[in-house]
């Protein structure tokens, strides 16, 4: 994160508010990156307290933009919604006193992507950004799968290689222009 940071940063040089929020967002994301590090439920609680801010803030800026619903993406967001439903039900019974904070933040991302889909396809960095976003849910799919049911074989490589990846999609999207169309 620490490196993404730093490209962004440097990569752009617009200063408006729109980019100091995502950036807030990346800091963020690498605050709760630390807090991953450390063991104990409190810091697991912080971690996620983190990204939650962080995934606030990416739909933020990703509703900033403009929007074109259709049929085909109402349908695609109920799928992103129906996944949502039916892994809570499976991890459900295995969360216990994280029931609720682990619901919330799967809500969360679940918006986020929303949103990230619901963006006009005409962006700049459209598809990158969605696909981060999609990333994001397969990413947090597995951290939640394997500290609440089964740990997966390879499930840390599958972690951390979803979410590099998803943090530089969202980024190269962004850096492409939030406001700008395609010239294709």
């Amino acid at each position: 994160m620490i490196s993404l940071i730093s490209y962004y940063f440097f990569s752009t040089r617009d200063r408006s508010l729109f980019n100091v929020v995502f950036f807030a967002g990346l800091i963020a994301a690498l605050l709760g990156d630390v807090f991953l590090l450390l063991n104990g439920e409190k810091y697991f609680l912080l971690g996620l307290g983190s990204f939650l801010i962080m995934q606030v803030i990416y739909i933020f800026t990703f509703i900033k933009g403009s929007y074109h619903r259709s049929t085909s993406k109402g349908l695609i967001a109920l799928v992103f919604l129906v996944t949502l439903i039916y892994f809570l039900k499976l991890l459900w019974p295995h969360l216990d006193a994280m029931a609720i904070p682990v619901s919330i933040y799967s809500l969360i991302i679940v918006v986020m992507a929303i949103s990230a889909l619901m963006r006009n396809k005409n962006l700049t960095g459209y598809n990158w950004v969605l696909g981060g976003a999609i990333l994001f849910m397969i990413s947090d799919g597995f951290i939640a799968w394997n500290k609440f049911m089964t740990p997966v074989a390879l499930g840390g490589i599958i972690v951390m290689s979803t979410y590099i990846l998803a943090q530089y999609f969202i980024l190269m999207g962004m850096l492409k222009g939030v406001y700008s169309t395609r010239s294709e």
